[in-house]
This record gives C-alpha cells, structure tokens and sequence, in this order.
C-alpha cells in the first residue's frame, strides 16, 4: 500500500470513530503503520501537539480516563503517539505545543551519540518549543513525556501514555515489512477509605487490552517481523506460543543493538524492562491462532474498569477472581483474559491442508 492511501486510509478511521460516537478529544488506538510528518528536502519535519482527551481503553460503550497524549498537528489525538521513521542519517526537525495546561517535559527526541542522548525539552503550557537533529543510530527506538522529574519507571499516571515510536531504518535497500508493538500501562488515582491509591493497572498494546486487540494475519512460512516496545513503568516477560523466535536487536529509548548472526539467538520468552526494546523475526510452520502476551499472570487478567466505571477494589476482585470462576474454560479468554495479549491468525499456504485438531476431553 503506498504512503498516500496509507494515509487516506488513517484519516478514514479517524472519522469512522467519530461517527461510532467518540467525541472530537477522544484519544484513539494507533496501530503504528503510517508514518507522520511530511518530507521536505531529504528532511522529515514534524509538528506535534501535547493535549488532553479521553481514552477509551474497553471500547466506546464503557467508561474513559483523562490523560495527556499526543498528536500530529490537524490529527486526533492518539495512543501510541505519532510514529517517527526514518532512514539513517535523515534530518528530523519537530515542533512541540503544548495545547494542555500541564507542564511536560519530552525525552528522545535528540541525537543517539554520546551525551547528547539524555538531552530533554521542557514544555510549558501554551508554549511552543522545536528542535532539530539527525537519525544517527539505525534501531528501534521511542519519544516520552511525562511531568518534570518524573522517571520513565514512575510514570504510570494520567501522563503515561505520552510516548511514540521513532524507528530508524538502513540508509539504503529494501525495508522489510514489520509491525511495531508498544505495550502501555496506565493506572488511575481511585478512592479508598484511606484516601486516593492507584488503580491494578490497565495493560494495552498499542492502546488495546485484549479481547479488543489487533488480530494479526500471517501464512504458514511468513517470516514475521515485530520491534516490540516497552514503553510502561513495569517490566514484562514476553512469549509466543507455539514457535520460537529470533532476537535480532535490543535496546531501550536510548540506544539499541542490532545482533550479528553470531549474536541473534532463539527464544520462547524475552524480558522486557522498563523502556526496554527487542525485535524478533518468528516464522510459523503450521496453522492455528497463536498467542502472544505477558507471562505474567495479572498482566493478562481482567483490566479494571476506569473512570465512573471503577466500583472499588472489593467489586474488582469478586468479578476477577470469584464470580465467574478462573477454570472456566468456555469463558475463560472473553471474560478473564485481558491486557497484554495478542493473536497472529495464521492459515495454511494455497492448495496446502493440514489434519484437524481434535478438541481435547477433559
């Protein structure tokens, strides 16, 4: 598909959501394919604005929570933020307003050499800043905001969904097809008897908690490509069922390492650290819906309710764990299933058949 149905196609969805009923400062799902920006002379210029809206993360028909989020100039606002790719040694020229009344301070959007990686911006309300620098280190990478002084592993509040991919390609030849995962976490302040405590937590990719995340769709034999990124404050042990996978880089926002074919190694399950990046190639050799999600059992559990939706942590935990019964196999994946979880959809190859699967007794 080329960039400019790509596009067309974003801004499409955008006006589809807004017919579904969101509201104009409805923080939308960003399944990071169209780049933004607009090239100008080999130079990527980028304008981006910090304002709040409400994200909706279990669908239009539940409650929202208010949170600072990103987007590109005349665009919703959206989660992840705007993606940033590049080739290497493009310049990249960004403007940053900030249209909230909150102060933000933006990290990685600088040079990846030497100390110039830990460079920030600090953006006030109503004020505009700008910077300019050039894609010197190809990798995966990701941009950040979050209120000054706040560490990227203590940012879990209404600021936490500040962040957006900055992907750096080879200078020259082909770019193979890949997706680009960012895992969010975000928790809210909710009332207690002693006072305002922080939500469990609710657990996203790419702005999604299953069950109403991207089904992706592969053939048998593809070679599938992810750049998975933890932006969030908690770490995550990532497995793919069914298959291994190849670690072809790793990282985090400021640096990554793209492994030599001495380096790569297979893997079923990879820790993700706080800010950490990893990219893995997996290629399925039969067909099936495969799973892909935090080994962590309360990362893939029932996300809470947010907003006018939360009831308290008592109601919380009697539909998590008591009433409708964690060994219910019939029910299991709609009802308690939730948060970092993904599904590859993968069908046999033309004029290929495989034997059926059997459902187990049990």
């Amino acid at each position: 598909m080329n960039e400019a149905l790509m596009r067309a196609v974003a801004v499409l969805s955008t006006l589809v959501l807004l017919g579904l009923g969101y509201p104009a400062s409805t923080v939308t799902w960003h399944d990071n394919r169209v780049p933004a920006g607009r090239m100008m002379a080999g130079a990527l210029m980028l304008d981006l604005e910090i304002a709040r809206g409400t994200w909706y993360p279990n669908g239009e028909r539940r409650a929202g929570t208010n949170v600072l989020a990103f987007r590109e100039r005349g665009h919703g606002l959206t989660t992840p933020g705007p993606l940033v790719r590049v080739r290497l040694g493009t310049r990249i020229s960004v403007s940053i307003a900030n249209t909230s009344t909150d102060t933000v301070t933006v990290h990685g959007l600088g040079s990846r050499q030497g100390a110039a990686v830990f460079d920030s911006l600090l953006v006030l309300p109503g004020v505009t800043v700008t910077t300019s620098f050039v894609a010197d280190a190809e990798g995966t990478f990701f941009y950040w905001g979050a209120r000054p002084g706040t560490r990227l592993m203590s940012r879990g509040f209404d600021d936490a969904l500040l962040s957006g991919a900055l992907i750096v390609d080879p200078a020259q030849g082909p770019i193979p097809e890949d997706r680009i995962l960012m895992i969010d976490v975000l928790e809210e302040l909710v009332p207690s008897a002693s006072g305002p405590v922080p939500s469990p937590g609710t657990l996203a990719i790419n702005g999604r908690p299953w069950p109403l995340t991207e089904r992706l769709e592969a053939t048998v034999g593809d070679s599938i490509r992810w750049r998975v990124i933890n932006r969030s404050s908690r770490s995550h042990p990532m497995h793919l069922h069914g298959f291994y996978f190849r670690v072809d880089a790793a990282g985090d926002w400021q640096r990554d390492t793209v492994f030599d074919a001495r380096q790569q190694r297979m893997a079923v399950t990879e820790g993700l650290a706080v800010g950490s990046t990893l990219d893995l190639v997996w290629s399925p050799d039969r067909p099936g819906g495969w799973l892909f999600h935090c080994h962590l059992s309360f990362h893939a559990m029932m996300n809470p309710p947010v907003g006018d939706d939360w009831k308290g942590y008592d109601a919380f935990f009697a539909r998590a764990f008591r009433d409708l019964g964690n060994a219910d196999a019939a029910n299991h994946v709609e009802h308690h299933m939730a948060g970092l979880i993904l599904v590859t959809n993968v069908v046999p190859k033309a004029g290929e058949a495989y034997p059926a699967l059997r459902p187990v007794a049990r």
